[in-house]
């Protein structure tokens, strides 16, 4: 398994991390809070589009301690935010970047898409315990 924290390198690739494993490659968009009420999250146009043509692409929520220790993990949902993403309505005008305020309805406790790309024992955590907001 290969884990690269692509964004150190550029923030061109449009996600943080890359996951690869023999059986496939997963590109994490991480967000993060240590609030624990409404998530409030901004999206650049670049992790959109990314998103848009990449289906290895995920974003991941982590929620943090007020001591910025890991307290839970929630993946959001891809079609969601297609959903509620501006669209460019005129030539000459885009959209650069978003906030979003995610209802809990579209979150899903801990990364599913990453319990069968590492091997156990895995983080209770990535199974989604303690469930959002931790």
């Amino acid at each position: 398994m290969s884990v690269v924290h692509v964004a150190k390198e550029s923030d061109g690739f449009g996600y943080d991390i890359q996951l690869t494993t023999d059986a496939q490659t997963v590109h994490l968009e991480v967000k993060t809070t240590t609030r624990r009420g409404n998530l409030r999250i901004y999206l650049s146009r670049n992790e959109y589009d990314t998103m848009l043509r990449d289906r290895a692409w995920t974003l991941v929520a982590v929620r943090l301690t007020e001591e910025l220790k890991l307290a839970a993990l929630a993946t959001i949902n891809r079609d969601w935010v297609h959903g509620v993403a501006p669209v460019d309505s005129a030539p000459g005008a885009r959209w650069e970047s978003v906030r979003l305020d995610v209802p809990p309805d579209v979150l899903t406790a801990g990364v599913p898409r990453l319990i069968d790309a590492i091997p156990p024992p895995l983080d209770p955590l990535l199974l989604g315990k303690p469930a959002w907001p931790g």
